[in-house]
């Protein structure tokens, strides 16, 4: 695994680099720059190698990491992200007088500040004389020393995006009044330890600032008004932080926010009824918060919406057509343990085609939703526990075939599956009133879960299934059911299987075998409670011969019951 992740950086690193190579080998180097990037370089220490181009020999436009005017011929960036250097950033680099971006992300300075070029400083003040520069990433670059980062920052007066995040930051100045970031347009601050409210200052961003990033920062507090002032911007995280009270009206205010997300606070209070205005919306993420309240109708107005999430909340009330007038391109849809009904027409066409529906533990049912027929790109749905209690149609399954993951557990669901194909890769059925044989399965299925149910008949028809010899299933849960008979030998022919549970208990009493081939390696537990009558289980006799492994799961359910897991490994 860690040779894997070396070879993901390095990729990363040595791709990164050779891309601005080739971006400016139409020019030649200014000797100046030149040599001022011959002194950075002997500053530095490159672990790997990665910046053996930077050579006195060597136009240094063509130098990896490093990019010119294509008519000046000077050095206006330098992409050293991912490069693994460290040491110390000499004075040198102010002599790029034209530098405007500038990528050190992702290294390692012994977790010092940077740079140490003075001896005694280490601090960012270095950087104050980078007059033109337009681009800073100092992202996983340890910064907790530095108290005036901020000041320092807002000195740039061409500073037009910034990113700081996992820097270990742990301060925002909420005291300061004004920040002076007239150009800034991106602030990526995510991953630091602010543990403070988000301040005021951002109001001064107002004219500029597209993108905000505060998630992950231990930010506390309500959302001030400065946010909502911010009218131009286009993209705000501040998931997951311990932000509280109500999201206010005047989020209508951002009406070119594209991405919302405020998942994973303690907001509560309703969705505001200006969430209408923002029509340019694409990604609205509100789930894990205190929300309560209905569903504004004015929520069908975001026609650019393709992301909805607000799964986790306290949420009441009706959830109808209207609700989705005009969310043609909603393509992820996710209201789990929520309090609302859907209740929609049975000749309901919805105008979206979903590629992931959450709607587990609200209320859908009795019947069950036809409307998902006329959804053809669906790769996941969870349906669990939403109060079905009528039979699947017979359209249902063909339907589902395309459907890589189906959840439809913890409801009432009836059916007889006995020939029907299960094609999805992940399949569960639980606690449901499906009965008959087990169901035939395609190569595609990995995971079956179909435990208490009212499936019956002996196991071994379904184990000995030619079709089935080639199968890929991982875990099979048929627990709970009405099965019987013998469990023959056919599991030699499960090549991929790794956790097999069949019976009718949950609970019992087990003992361990182990059974061994020339190729395979199989472990079989079994344990019967027999005061549950009418069930016969017949163990091989050749079971007998193979040696148990000590060991004895107290049971406290009083059913027949067996278990068995299949863990094959090559030896």
């Amino acid at each position: 695994m860690q040779l894997v992740l070396f070879l993901l950086w390095f990729f990363a690193a040595t791709f990164s680099l050779s891309f601005f190579k080739t971006m400016s080998n139409e020019v030649s180097c200014n000797e100046k720059d030149k040599q001022a990037l011959l002194s950075l370089k002997r500053g530095l220490t490159d672990p790997f190698n990665l910046l053996s181009s930077w050579s006195s020999q060597e136009d240094c436009c063509r130098w990896d990491g490093v990019h010119c005017d294509n008519k000046t011929s000077r050095v206006t960036e330098l992409h050293l992200a991912y490069t693994g250097i460290g040491g110390e950033i000499s004075r040198s680099l102010l002599e790029l007088e034209f530098l405007n971006y500038l990528d050190l992300s992702f290294n390692d300075f012994n977790c010092t500040p940077i740079p140490t070029f003075l001896g005694s400083m280490d601090n960012l003040y270095w950087m104050s004389g980078l007059f033109s520069i337009q681009y800073i990433d100092l992202s996983s670059v340890d910064l907790h020393k530095e108290a005036d980062w901020l000041q320092i920052m807002s000195k740039f007066s061409s500073l037009s995006e910034l990113y700081l995040s996992n820097c270990k930051l742990d301060s925002l100045n909420p005291s300061l009044g004004f920040v002076n970031f007239t150009s800034l347009q991106v602030l990526y601050l995510s991953g630091n330890h602010f543990n403070h409210e988000i301040p005021n200052w951002f109001s001064n961003l107002s004219t500029s600032l597209l993108k905000l990033y505060l998630d992950d920062s231990s930010l506390k507090g309500e959302i001030p008004p400065s946010i909502f002032n911010l009218e131009k911007l286009e993209y705000l995280s501040l998931y997951p932080n311990h932000l509280i009270g109500k999201i206010p009206e005047s989020l209508g205010q951002l009406k070119h926010l594209t991405y919302l997300d405020l998942s994973f606070n303690s907001l509560n209070g309703p969705i505001p009824l200006s969430v209408g205005n923002l029509s340019h919306m694409r990604t609205l993420s509100l789930n894990q918060n205190q929300l309560n309240g209905t569903i504004p109708k004015s929520l069908g107005l975001l026609s650019n919406l393709e992301e909805l999430y607000i799964e986790n909340n306290f949420l009441t009330g009706t959830i109808d057509e209207g609700h989705f007038k005009k969310l043609s391109k909603l393509k992820d849809l996710s209201m789990s343990q929520t309090q609302l009904f859907f209740n929609v027409n049975s000749n309901w066409v919805p105008p979206f085609q979903l590629e992931y529906v959450s709607m587990s533990s609200i209320k859908i049912g009795p019947h069950f939703p036809s409307w998902l027929q006329s959804q053809r790109s669906l790769g996941f749905l969870d349906m669990s526990m939403s109060g079905i209690s009528s039979k699947a149609p017979s359209w249902f399954w063909n339907w589902a075939s395309n459907v890589e993951a189906i959840d439809l557990s913890d409801n009432h669901i009836e059916g007889d599956l006995s020939n029907i194909l299960l094609n999805s890769t992940v399949i569960n059925l639980r606690s449901n009133h499906f009965k008959g044989r087990f169901p035939l399965l395609s190569e595609n299925v990995k995971v079956l879960n179909i435990a208490n149910n009212s499936y019956s008949g002996p196991i071994s028809t379904f184990l000995c299934q030619k079709a089935i010899r080639k199968n890929k299933l991982v875990v099979l849960d048929a627990s709970d059911n009405l099965l019987l008979g013998e469990l023959s030998h056919c599991w030699r022919y499960w090549q991929q299987g790794s956790r097999y549970r069949t019976g009718t208990g949950r609970t019992g009493r087990y003992v361990p075998y182990r059974l061994h081939t020339g190729i395979k390696t199989l472990t079989f537990r079994t344990g019967l409670n027999t005061s549950r009558t009418g069930h016969v289980l017949a163990i091989p006799a050749n079971f007998g011969q193979y040696r148990p492994i000590p060991g004895v799961l107290a049971g406290t359910e009083k059913s027949f019951f067996y278990f068995f897991i299949f863990k094959f490994c090559n030896f």
